[in-house]
């Protein structure tokens, strides 16, 4: 897919829209980068009308085992985990003349795995102990996003596709 990339009138973030329908595409943020301005997203779409259905991608604070996160997140419309595969332990405060936009992960390049329910049945591979997770999306309507608002593993959140819920 194409995309084309537009900014924000107030120029703190790039949103990017895919050009075959004309929706957002998600980003994630790393968690070892200090960038000038971490959007949240996620308080925008809770305000946005209950018959509609929101992808919101999370970045996390810093990367987590499988287990934390689905502590603190479950499976209730979470749908998809972000492995950063980085491996940066370094936190980089970008300069000033250094825009976010060129240290975000574009959601198409990400790499990670589909969420189920049964989760805990997956974790008896030794090798998957040792994956991180940096970050997660999440879909649902308003209603159904707003258990992830005050979560204080969440570092900046950014809305995906959305669609009116028939």
């Amino acid at each position: 897919m194409v995309s084309e990339i537009l900014t924000v009138s107030n120029e703190e973030r790039t949103v990017r829209y895919n050009q075959l329908n004309n929706e957002r595409e998600i980003d994630f943020y790393y968690p070892h980068i200090g960038y000038h301005n971490l959007p949240n997203e996620l308080e925008i779409a809770l305000t946005l009308d209950e018959n509609t259905l929101i992808e919101v991608a999370l970045s996390f604070n810093k990367p987590m085992s499988k287990e934390e996160v689905w502590n603190s997140l479950g499976s209730d419309n979470v749908d998809w985990f972000w492995i950063d595969k980085s491996n940066s332990t370094t936190f980089n405060e970008l300069p000033a003349s250094e825009m976010d936009f060129d240290h975000v992960l574009f959601g198409k390049d990400a790499f990670g795995f589909s969420v189920s329910n049964d989760y805990p049945s997956l974790n008896s591979n030794n090798s998957e102990k040792n994956i991180l997770i940096s970050g997660a999306i999440v879909s649902g309507t308003p209603s159904e996003l707003e258990r992830f608002l005050e979560l204080d593993i969440i570092r900046a959140s950014v809305i995906g596709l959305t669609m009116d819920n028939y």
